[in-house]
């Protein structure tokens, strides 16, 4: 965490957290330690977890106790944004999910499926704070129709 947030080769190789910071808390190792033995408690294990910053807030750029979660990596994967790399495409391991006219009716096609496999996952968590971001973060805005 201090490597992702502190470290200039770390950046040049993952520039994603040049602006990522610890918080003033956790830069006390005994405070984050308390913080690792209730995440413990909550999933009986750390064994196999990834400590994520941006799960519950994928806008967040800091390392605190609000807004890090402990998460298997398959979610970790399902939610890495992978634009820098796709171009201008939406992109992913490979399902046929019909055939469609537009390019956005086929990405209306592509986020019902990742909202329903997120919604999935969201099933799996003890930390209810990443259930509810997975069900969030591909369900339809409200602001939106349904049609296309």
């Amino acid at each position: 965490m201090l490597r992702r947030c502190q470290s200039d080769s770390c950046h040049a190789r993952q520039p994603t957290y040049t602006d990522c910071v610890v918080c003033d808390e956790w830069t006390k190792f005994s405070n984050f330690r308390v913080w690792l033995k209730l995440q413990e408690r909550l999933h009986g294990s750390l064994d196999g977890l990834q400590l994520d910053k941006d799960i519950i807030d994928p806008s967040n750029k800091v390392y605190c106790p609000e807004k890090c979660a402990f998460v298997s990596q398959s979610i970790n994967l399902f939610v890495v944004d992978r634009s820098r790399f796709r171009g201008e495409y939406p992109f992913g391991k490979k399902v046929t999910l019909g055939q469609y006219i537009t390019p956005e009716e086929a990405h209306e096609a592509w986020r019902k499926q990742k909202h329903d496999y997120s919604c999935m996952l969201a099933d799996s968590c003890v930390d209810k704070r990443v259930a509810q971001s997975l069900r969030l973060r591909y369900a339809l805005p409200t602001n939106q129709s349904t049609e296309v």
